[in-house]
Formats: C-alpha cells, sequence, structure tokens
C-alpha cells in the first residue's frame, strides 16, 4: 500500500514535469518556427535593380533576334516562299511533262492544251491574264496567284524549261528588244 501511496504522490510531479517539458519545447519550437519563416530580412534595393535590368537587356536581345531584318520572322518568311516556289515549279514541271508525252503521241496538242492544263491544276487562274508569250522561240512568263513569276522555254520537240524570274512587285521590266540607231 505504501507503494500506491507514493506512487499517487509521484505521478503528478510526472505529469507536471512532463506537461513543463511539453511547454518548454513549445516554446523553443514555436521561435525556431518564427525565425524560419517570419524573418524581417529580404532583398535589397540593390539586388532588384540589378536583377531588373538584366531582364531588360535579355528581352533586348530577345525583341531583335524575333524582329529585326534577319530576325526568326524574316528568316520564316523566306523559307516559306522557297518551299512554295520550289512547290510551284514542281507542279508547273509536272504538267509540262504530261503535255509532252501527250503531245508527242498527238500532233494536235498545242500550246493552248498546255495553258488549260495548268489552269485546272490551279497554276494559273486566268490564261489571258497569267500567260504572257515573249517571243516566237518558245518563251512564256507564266504568273502564279501568288504573284511568283516563272519563265517557261518550250523547245521544238515540246520540252520545256522552268526557270523562277522573280515575283510580280519586285521585278524590272522585260525588254523584249533593245533598237540600236
Amino acid at each position: 500500500m505504501e507503494n500506491r501511496k507514493a506512487l499517487k504522490l509521484y505521478t503528478p510531479c510526472i505529469y507536471k514535469n512532463v506537461w513543463n517539458n511539453l511547454i518548454c519545447l513549445e516554446k523553443q519550437n514555436s521561435e525556431q518556427i518564427d525565425s524560419i519563416f517570419f524573418r524581417k530580412k529580404g532583398i535589397t534595393l540593390i539586388a532588384l535593380v540589378v536583377t531588373i535590368v538584366v531582364l531588360l537587356i535579355l528581352a533586348g536581345v530577345t525583341i531583335s533576334t524575333v524582329f529585326s531584318e534577319n530576325g526568326l520572322i524574316q528568316k520564316a518568311q523566306e523559307a516559306k516562299d522557297v518551299q512554295l516556289i520550289a512547290t510551284y515549279q514542281d507542279r508547273i514541271e509536272i504538267v509540262c511533262i504530261n503535255w509532252s508525252s501527250d503531245k508527242s503521241l498527238n500532233d494536235e496538242i498545242g500550246i493552248d492544251n498546255l495553258w488549260e492544263r495548268m489552269k485546272d491544276a490551279g497554276i494559273i487562274l486566268d490564261i489571258e491574264r497569267d500567260v504572257e508569250k515573249i517571243d516566237d522561240n518558245g518563251n512564256y512568263v507564266i504568273t502564279v496567284p501568288e504573284g511568283y513569276k516563272f519563265q517557261i522555254h518550250i523547245d521544238e520537240n515540246g520540252d520545256a524549261e522552268i526557270e523562277y524570274i522573280g515575283k510580280d512587285d519586285a521585278l524590272l521590266p522585260y525588254i523584249q528588244s533593245i533598237e540600236v540607231a
């Protein structure tokens, strides 16, 4: 029984010590948490200004790379034009090869049939407006819907040579002949 009495007397002391220890630990943890999360420190004004200056320099370099005369947008437009010109040149060659093979089998097929085939293929829109005869040696200039001009030379066998000569708004006038007096 004495052990029980001693245990009863000792038990509140244990709880009291444990409770005090918990309160003490809580205060220590609270101070540590406050020191970690609620510090009154921040970045300096100099660091902020340096960061803004670096960002402005990077923005300037990026803008000049994208929008300059030799920038990414200009290069993308040039690549698009080159691809479109090559596509038209291939389409014109295919129509000319088919026309040439049909002409070799049938002598009644003339040059007007070639222009009709190009119109049907969507290479030209209007024969009167888009096909220009340069001379009687089989030289023609055709203008595709995007304004690109191609010179076509058709020899006596019906074989065609196609050459891109420029865009409608960037061409110099075509000189057919020069007479010296």
